[in-house]
């Protein structure tokens, strides 16, 4: 029988291109996981939309944006080597760090956990499919 589940153990190094020498060792989220995040983003998209107008939807969305980052951050960096000015090697379960680190390079470490866990598929299928089972006609 073909195993279903994902291996919590299996990692993968990535060498970073913003960052000479720097590295991430990243690890796939499980389903559940996945399930959650996208409960905690479903949750704040609610709590955001009750009563607030549009003025506020860019901020909404970067609330939105950053709390997944976190999420992301926290379950699926399992090493790095990634230090601030003074040699401290980053918490990037801290927020503060997380928030200290540089955009490009946090940016390229988002787009490596996005590609392993399909973040972005996802969110094209959503938008094929709709919140339905299938596609949506015309």
């Amino acid at each position: 029988m073909p195993r279903a589940t994902v291996d919590t153990t299996a990692t993968v190094r990535k060498e970073l291109t913003t960052l000479p020498d720097g590295y991430v060792v990243l690890r796939k989220l499980p389903y559940g996981a996945k399930l959650q995040r996208s409960s905690e983003a479903m949750k704040m998209t609610m709590e955001m939309g009750r009563g607030r107008g549009k003025k506020n939807a860019k901020a909404d969305v970067e609330m939105l944006q950053h709390a997944s980052t976190l999420f992301d951050f926290r379950h699926c960096i399992v090493e790095h080597n990634l230090e601030d000015e003074t040699g401290r090697t980053l918490n990037l379960h801290d927020p503060n760090d997380i928030n200290n680190l540089d955009p490009q390079i946090g940016e390229e470490v988002s787009n490596l956990i996005d590609e392993l866990n399909n973040f972005e598929a996802d969110e094209e299928a959503k938008e094929d499919f709709g919140t339905g089972f299938g596609p949506q006609s015309s």
